[in-house]
């Protein structure tokens, strides 16, 4: 019998995922190093590849909760998401310690978003309580940055310096913040929902293991973290429009 597979397996995520990340980052250098002036044919390329590199963190995000519920080893796992983390925020460092004047060109770092995210994922469920209380810590700092960015949002819009831009450059804070947060808490917990989901639509529990295949699970669980995406999305584009 033929083995059914998905469409998109791991390998080709993690391909493409790279790919548009790469996009974006090309996007991002002909937009704000002056190569091209606003409105010129270089400058809007530069435009649609950012624009399309923005598929590349959700790409990373659904990696990692699947990355997460798949692996054998979490703490090395993490350790790896972390010692990635630390060689881009190293790298950063130097860059800001050499030419200040161009810190707002390192706007932060994925990487610390996905080990954060995943840090409070391994406390939150560890099964120790006084580990599961260390989760406030990550969480508590994707908040606390999130309020740095508020409130340099609402200074920028009262033509005031905040205070955050000096004090706690953008490389030091989440890429993407709560928005980032809560879409790979709802990647993660978009497959423990579709077991449940299946088994109560099964209503008997041999019905629900003869349908719960691993295809078919997994087929479930990235359907619900597509709507996931599209309503989170949603979400933080109207709070954008709000100024938040």
């Amino acid at each position: 019998m033929k083995t059914q597979k998905l469409f998109l397996d791991e390998f080709i995520l993690k391909i493409l995922a790279f790919l548009t990340m790469t996009l974006s980052h090309i996007g991002f250098m002909l937009t704000t190093q002056g190569y091209y002036l606003d409105g010129s044919s270089g400058y809007n390329a530069g435009v649609i590849l950012q624009y399309i590199g923005r598929l590349s963190f959700p790409l990373f995000a659904f990696m990692l909760a699947e990355g997460l519920h798949k692996t054998k080893n979490r703490e090395n796992y993490l350790m790896r998401l972390a010692g990635m983390g630390l060689l881009i925020l190293l790298a950063q460092s130097v860059l800001y310690a050499i030419d200040k004047g161009n810190a707002g060109t390192l706007e932060g770092n994925a990487f610390l978003d996905l080990t954060l995210d995943a840090l409070f994922i391994y406390l939150i469920e560890n099964s120790k309580k006084p580990l599961r209380i260390l989760a406030l810590f990550p969480f508590g700092y994707v908040i606390l940055t999130y309020a740095m960015d508020v409130s340099e949002i609402f200074a920028y819009q009262n033509n005031a310096i905040s205070a955050w831009s000096s004090f706690y450059p953008l490389f030091l804070r989440p890429s993407y913040s709560i928005f980032g947060f809560s879409l790979i808490l709802l990647f993660y917990y978009a497959r423990p929902c579709s077991l449940k989901m299946m088994r109560f639509l099964a209503q008997d529990e041999e019905v629900f293991q003869s349908i719960a295949t691993e295809i078919k699970v997994q087929g479930f669980s990235n359907s619900m973290s597509a709507v996931f995406l599209v309503l989170v999305n949603l979400l933080f584009w109207t709070l954008a429009k709000c100024g938040l």
